[in-house]
């Protein structure tokens, strides 16, 4: 009888726990920056200044003191199409969500649909991976102890 020692599946169920709760986390937040769970905290602020970075295609925003040029939490990277609804002056509302200082956007890039999607998809991976992990425990665990056991019956009656 063929069988794989049983911790031989427990990388495989150590990154599928892992993943599962990690993916989970991140879609908790982008839960509360759409709105969609509580949490999060919205503060309005104005426009200050705009601008597209021609190499990246990013369409920036600056929204406190600080350069539009310099990375930091004053300025946010939205999709052209919400970045072209704002003018210098406008009011925007930017998200906060627990624990992180990092600014959001509602219709920012970090909690778009296509997002959802992905992290929902990763989910059922990582839970796919949980699940064979734990069948591949399960059954090699029975076949490893019946083959321990049949081995240490040949060497009583030799």
């Amino acid at each position: 009888m063929q069988y794989r020692h049983p911790l031989i599946f427990l990388p495989l169920l150590l990154l599928g726990v892992a993943g599962f709760f990690f993916t989970t986390a991140k879609l908790l937040k982008m839960q509360q920056i759409r709105g969609l769970k509580p949490g999060a905290t919205v503060e309005k602020y104005i426009v200050r200044d705009k601008k597209v970075h021609g190499s990246r295609g990013s369409h920036w925003i600056l929204f406190e003191d600080g350069s539009i040029e310099q990375p930091g939490d004053h300025r946010l990277n939205l999709p052209p199409e919400v970045w072209n609804r704002y003018k210098i002056g406008d009011e925007i509302e930017i998200v906060y969500v627990p624990n992180d200082s990092t600014p959001y956007h509602r219709e920012g890039i970090f909690a778009e649909d296509g997002n959802f999607m992905f992290d929902r998809f990763l989910q059922l991976i990582e839970i796919a991976m949980i699940v064979v992990a734990v069948l591949g425990i399960a059954l090699n665990s029975a076949r490893f102890l019946i083959a321990q056991q049949q081995s240490s019956k040949r060497t009583l009656y030799r």
